[in-house]
Formats: structure tokens, C-alpha cells, sequence
């Protein structure tokens, strides 16, 4: 059996709390034979994964672009244990795309290039953003019942919060806002030296 389950919810009828796991949740850990110290499993619920669709215009035209991070959040400040802390910082690294460039080097950045998905909803190829994952923790249990709210260790308020949420504001830097346009250009219009046409 793995440690004793702690989340919980307000009811917003009566104000009692009630734990919040599933009855498949349950059955795992409760099972002898998942058992977490002995099999070494760590289980937990991601709790928010956020997918956007956006369409970028900039000075090469309009293209269809999504955006993905993934965020666990923390009520009553909380902290994730060591193992979930462990499991949650190997996510983060594999679940990023983000490039290096002459405006920035963000935190947690994987030099590569960004993923080509195939969108069901579109029919259609599109790129897809990667932001990695953050940690939302609040004092109390929503953010319109919280004096303070954290956004990876930071201090935020609830409208930063919002543009976090809508991939407005940069994640891994949030005093700045996200930006989509694009920043290179093909060879063929790079700008030249006078004289050199070649």
C-alpha cells in the first residue's frame, strides 16, 4: 500500500472536505501487489494539462500553431513529495521544445526543434509548442479563496494567472509576454553586403 491519500476538496453546499481520489485510484493504492516502496511505482494524477490552438500572424504571413504545458497544482501550499517532485522535474525536461535565440535562452530550454504534430482537429499537420511543466500552489483551495498564489516558486496575482492559463504570458518567465512570431528568414532574403547579389 502506498502513503495514505491527502487530497481533498471543499463541497460548496455544505463545506465539508472530501478526498478527491477515484475509485480507480483507490483500488491502486490499496493493491498489494502496486505497492509503491516495494515496486518502486510513483502514482500520482497530473492535474491540469493545458493544450491550446492559436494562429500566429506575423511578417510571414498566418500559420496555426498549439501550445502544451502541463501543471500541478497545490492547494493550502503544498509541496510534492520527493519522489513526485523526482517524477515531475523528469517530465518537465522531456516535455519541452524551445529554441535558443538572439532574444532569449528561457529557463529549462531543450535545444531542438519544434514538434510537427498531427492535429485530428484540424486534419491537418501543425507545430506544437512544448512549455514543460509548472507548479501552481495556492493557500487556500481556488484562487478566489487565496491571499497568495505561486507560480513556480514566484509570487503572482490572479490576473498574471490567467495569461498564464491562456499562453499569453511567458511560463518560464513570467514578467514577460509569450511571443510567436517568427525571428529567422530564409537564405534568400537575408540581407546582403552592397555589391555581393550571390
Amino acid at each position: 500500500m502506498t502513503r495514505t491519500f491527502n487530497e481533498k476538496i471543499r463541497c460548496p453546499q455544505c463545506g465539508c472536505e472530501h478526498t478527491v481520489e477515484s475509485d480507480f485510484e483507490r483500488w491502486f493504492r490499496n493493491h498489494k501487489d502496486l505497492h509503491s516502496a516495494r515496486e518502486g511505482l510513483v502514482r500520482f494524477d497530473l492535474d491540469v494539462l493545458l493544450h491550446k490552438y492559436k494562429t500566429c500572424t506575423d511578417g510571414k504571413g498566418s500559420r496555426d500553431i498549439q501550445c502544451m504545458m502541463f501543471i500541478e497544482v497545490k492547494t493550502y501550499m503544498a509541496t510534492p513529495s520527493p519522489a513526485q517532485s523526482d517524477t515531475l522535474y523528469t517530465l518537465n525536461q522531456i516535455l519541452r521544445n524551445r529554441r535558443p535565440n538572439i532574444h532569449s535562452t528561457p529557463k529549462w530550454q531543450i535545444k531542438g526543434q519544434m514538434t510537427r504534430v498531427w492535429s485530428k482537429y484540424l486534419n491537418r499537420n501543425t507545430t506544437l509548442k512544448l512549455y514543460g511543466g509548472h507548479m501552481l500552489q495556492m493557500d487556500g483551495t481556488f484562487p478566489d479563496n487565496s491571499s497568495m498564489i505561486m507560480w513556480d516558486h514566484q509570487v503572482i496575482d490572479e490576473r498574471t494567472l490567467m495569461e498564464l492559463l491562456r499562453f499569453e504570458r511567458d511560463p518560464d518567465r513570467i514578467e514577460m509576454q509569450l511571443d510567436h512570431r517568427r525571428r529567422s528568414c530564409s537564405w534568400k532574403r537575408r540581407p546582403m553586403l552592397p555589391g555581393m547579389d550571390t
